[in-house]
């Protein structure tokens, strides 16, 4: 019981940042809006910010795997660097779009996650 109402609680303050920031960084390519949605990608991952999203994307699943939540939160992780790789395209910046994509892949391809599905409460992002 307390283990599923922290994973709700932490799924559901990621949601909300991510539907607050995401929009932004998809439809204007604001920095800041990345910024707060990698940000909240690396707290998603209990991970430090300025770390996490730097990791190759075979380590980025070895972590989700180690962290005991992994399969709680992938398809919400790997849904979200999808679009953020959708982000940095609109910017131009072809090389961390790229990144983005593959962490993406690495996350879905573990868990068997559909980066085409959105995840309950990301809806709006569609």
């Amino acid at each position: 019981m307390l283990y599923r109402d922290f994973l709700e609680d932490m799924i559901e303050s990621f949601v909300q940042e991510v539907v607050q920031h995401l929009p932004i960084a998809l439809q204007e390519g604001n920095q800041d809006a990345i910024d707060a949605t990698e940000a909240s990608v690396a707290r998603l991952l209990e991970l430090d910010p300025s770390y996490a999203l730097r990791l190759d994307p075979q380590s980025m699943v070895t972590m989700l795997q180690l962290n005991g939540v992994g399969y709680a939160i992938a398809s919400y992780a790997a849904y979200v660097l999808d679009q953020l790789s959708r982000a940095y395209e609109l910017q131009g910046d072809t090389a961390t779009a790229v990144v983005r994509k593959m962490q993406a892949l690495a996350i879905a391809r573990a868990f068997q996650c559909d980066l085409d599905a959105v995840p309950e409460g990301l809806e709006s992002l569609k």
